[in-house]
């Protein structure tokens, strides 16, 4: 199956593609701030460089957050363009899921449970958790810093991801954590060839959104 995947939900993004026979090709994007003049044009140039069509590609997958407000609205709004041309189906997958999934792929899976971990700015924190079956044992909310440190402190077992090099100053020394690529789309991708039928895989584009956070919840629209 050919599946393009599609991550600008943070300061740095990119492109992954995978194609049926196997081949991954990668366009990098070192700056998301100016993604919405220049998302064509990326696409255009990974089309261009693996020798496929977008008529080729039989999955959209993109990363659905949190995280930038416009990054997501753009990575979003473009697979959906491409699903309701093409009448192909879109995968979403939230951050803090993937970032659980590649700290399995990267570890092997040999802790219980995988704490990923961001910077939510003005010295506050999102958190959620997972266990190694990508099940949520913790939704995502946003915690001061005297909080995160308290429950990293009582899961001194699990496993700590992070993509933002800041956090790492939280972690306590004595923890297992993982430094993780801040473009998710070459996990987005695998996740989605995982998993596109087990979590979100839908032929109707309008059913899948954004996640944002607001008043230290999660509200997801699924």
């Amino acid at each position: 199956m050919n599946i393009l995947s599609i991550d600008t939900s943070a300061e740095r993004g990119g492109l992954s593609l995978l194609k049926s026979n196997g081949d991954i090709y990668r366009f990098e994007i070192e700056n998301t701030q100016r993604v919405a003049e220049n998302i064509y044009r990326y696409i255009d140039e990974l089309m261009s460089k693996s020798g496929t069509s977008l008529k080729d590609i039989e999955l959209f997958a993109t990363v659905l957050g949190p995280g930038s407000f416009t990054g997501l609205r753009v990575s979003l709004s473009v697979v959906k363009a491409f699903s309701l041309a093409l009448h192909r189906r879109i995968f979403g997958v939230e951050t803090f899921r993937l970032m659980a999934f590649e700290g399995v792929n990267l570890r092997g899976g040999s802790y219980r449970h995988i704490l990923p971990v961001g910077n939510a700015r003005r010295g506050e924190y999102f958190i959620s958790g997972y266990d190694t079956h990508l099940v949520e044992i913790m939704p995502i909310r946003i915690v001061k810093m005297e909080e995160i440190k308290r429950i990293l402190i009582e899961n001194e077992n699990a496993l700590v991801v992070f993509r933002d090099e800041d956090v790492r100053g939280i972690i306590p020394s004595s923890q297992e954590a993982v430094l993780l690529d801040k473009d998710l789309s070459y996990a987005c991708l695998n996740f989605a060839k995982k998993y596109c039928d087990q979590f979100m895989s839908e032929t109707d584009p309008s059913s899948i959104e954004p996640v944002y956070v607001r008043n230290d919840v999660v509200r997801l629209k699924v």
